[in-house]
């Protein structure tokens, strides 16, 4: 389904419980509001044109970074960080949205090793 927005359009075009990838026509002078996800963080991949992705930090989101984008470039935006992206001319732009897994991710039973040449023979032969 395309959904309108004021900057253009947006299709969704895969979704999962942790994953969800759109693509975005971008009218030129298009920009979305300044806004941050709790828990998603955005990759943009500019497929054509011109975007200028915005990321305010700091205390009380007082520090501005930018990164302007064409065709092949991409940035990252991690959870929390209030952002906006605006379009120089008519553009258009694969959004992935993820959900990060919270690390450590592994729960162990034994510690792993090095078996000595002696120790590997013996297991070859008891394999054959």
């Amino acid at each position: 389904m395309i959904e309108g927005k004021v900057w253009g359009e947006t299709v969704e075009i895969f979704r999962t419980e942790n994953v969800s990838v759109h693509a975005l026509t971008i009218r030129a002078g298009g920009y979305s509001s300044r806004h941050s996800h709790r828990s998603k963080s955005n990759y943009f991949y500019v497929i054509d044109g011109a975007v200028t992705v915005r990321t305010w930090r700091g205390e009380h989101a007082a520090l501005v970074d930018e990164i302007t984008l064409r065709a092949g470039q991409s940035t990252m935006v991690r959870p929390g960080l209030l952002h906006q992206f605006d379009a120089l001319e008519a553009s258009r732009m694969i959004e992935i949205y993820f959900v990060g897994l919270e690390g450590p991710d592994i729960d162990r039973i034994d510690v792993g090793g090095l078996r000595c040449e002696a120790e590997m023979r013996a297991k070859r032969k008891t394999s054959d």
